[in-house]
């Protein structure tokens, strides 16, 4: 064979591998590039780079122009799958609506649901790292605003690199002014589903999402309990009587998260939730506003580990 004919053979294997590779990083209808407010900071290290965005648009009631293309779909349906259809034995469904990638892709051409509903995702040179849905909904008063968000999914590859933590963090910079509530599973039902989702739980823990003291529900992969975050990170000291940590629901002990801090000289409760600079954490603080009691409510804040004696209650 000639020298000439080989290097026409290697000149139009390159020329396809770039056609593809065109045609898988397109960017996409719903990746459009909103720079993140600031680096994402995980025990002091930085996790991702500018180049990390996120995007959220309203699918629903309105009259969507704008579907996913079929690069996005592809990603979808499989990080869907990975998520949510492969981890469960033989498709086994416990209870509720059954999920498939058919009901996944029609929520984006659903017009008729009252609600407003947006997707959210994380997102990189057209690739999908993480996404969820949250839906508006007034459920008791008309001027309570509450966002039930859901279907939270991350790539398989890009698993404890806390895209979770990073897509919920934007997620609540976006609806944290809203009450927000979500489901995740705690337990096998009759030794039957997916073991519980720690993972997910501690993560939207580190958030301000609690475990509202509400009756479990079966799901279809098991038993599931719901999470909730007031709005704006603020809770009268009822409603935190009302909920409970990720270690009281798995362990049925008391939080070790649970310290004593001394903020200008003061003590204060505080329950750690998470590093968001060095030596910086955020927590929940018991001197929030006072209720008609003139107890203290909680409150979301960071305080500099630097300059605040944090103790243990026990």
């Amino acid at each position: 064979m000639s020298k000439k004919i080989q290097n026409s053979r290697k000149l139009k294997k390159k020329i396809k591998k770039n056609i593809k590779t065109k045609k898988i990083y397109t960017g996409g209808s719903y990746l459009d590039k909103i720079p993140q407010a600031k680096f994402f900071v995980h025990e002091g290290k930085i996790c991702y780079n500018s180049n990390v965005m996120f995007s959220c648009e309203q699918i629903s009631p309105i009259p969507n122009k704008k579907l996913p293309n079929e690069n996005e779909k592809r990603q979808l349906k499989r990080m869907f799958k990975n998520c949510y259809i492969y981890p469960l034995p033989h498709s086994l469904s416990l209870g509720g609506a059954k999920i498939t990638t058919k009901s996944l892709l029609d929520r984006f051409e659903n017009h008729t649901n009252e609600n407003k509903t947006y997707f959210c995702c994380l997102h990189e040179n057209g690739s999908i790292y993480a996404f969820c849905f949250c839906s508006l909904y007034q459920p008791h008063h008309p001027n309570q605003m509450w966002g039930y968000i859901d279907t939270v999914c991350t790539s398989k590859n890009q698993r404890n690199e806390h895209c979770c933590e990073r897509l919920m963090e934007e997620v609540v910079n976006k609806f944290g002014q809203y009450h927000l509530e979500l489901h995740v599973r705690t337990d096998k039902y009759d030794g039957k589903g997916l073991p519980p989702n720690f993972a997910a739980s501690h993560c939207y823990e580190k958030l301000g999402f609690r475990f509202f003291k509400t009756t479990p529900v079966l799901e279809y992969d098991g038993i599931n309990r719901t999470m909730v975050r007031p709005p704006s990170g603020i809770m009268s000291q009822n409603y935190w009587d009302n909920t409970s940590s990720c270690n009281e629901i798995f362990n049925g002990e008391m939080s070790k998260k649970l310290k004593l801090a001394k903020i200008n000289n003061i003590p204060v409760l505080v329950f750690l939730l998470r590093e968001v600079e060095n030596k910086k954490i955020s927590v929940y603080a018991n001197d929030g506003p006072e209720d008609e009691f003139g107890q203290k409510g909680w409150r979301i804040t960071d305080i500099d580990t630097n300059i605040v004696e944090l103790s243990d209650l026990y």
